[in-house]
């Protein structure tokens, strides 16, 4: 079984994929299913993950989860009827209206981050995370405190 293949590394445009069931399973009382390849972004980097449906022609799969482990990407739900069967085809359809908001809200960060370079007053980021409704930019708080004493 190889490595879940990344479609969005290649176009993060891409919201609909066929794809084919490699593992479906429960962990940690969630439903877990593994695909040959994914549209759908994990979580990392600072963003959320995706979230979305799978289907397959007699069951559906909401995704409230997105994880990438060993090469593979696991999708975590719920079904909310029938189950994949391994090698079954289903279709992947991924939120875009979330995507597209956590997408523009994200880059809104690094703007953000570049325009305090520009101002040059000695603050540095180090994290920049974005949830469903807010964004944290993180910046050293050693350089924080050094430039409040500066400017006393």
């Amino acid at each position: 079984m190889g490595a879940t293949e990344l479609l969005y590394l290649e176009n993060l445009n891409i919201l609909e994929v066929d794809a084919q069931v490699l593992e479906s399973y429960i962990e940690n009382r969630s439903n877990t299913v593994i695909l040959n390849r994914t549209a759908f972004y994990p979580q990392g980097g600072g963003q959320p993950c995706d979230t979305g449906i799978i289907e397959s022609k007699d069951s559906t799969f909401v995704v409230n989860e997105v994880k990438i482990e060993n090469n593979f990407v696991k999708h975590i739900g719920i079904f909310v009827n029938g189950f994949f069967k391994k090698n079954e085809l289903v279709t992947c359809k991924i939120d875009k209206e979330r995507r597209l908001f956590l997408s523009r809200l994200h880059s809104a960060g690094h703007v953000i981050d570049m325009a305090v370079k520009k101002l040059n007053i000695g603050w540095n980021q180090v994290g920049l995370i974005t949830f469903p409704k807010a964004l944290t930019w993180n910046i050293s708080e050693f350089l924080i405190t050094q430039k409040k004493i500066t400017l006393k």
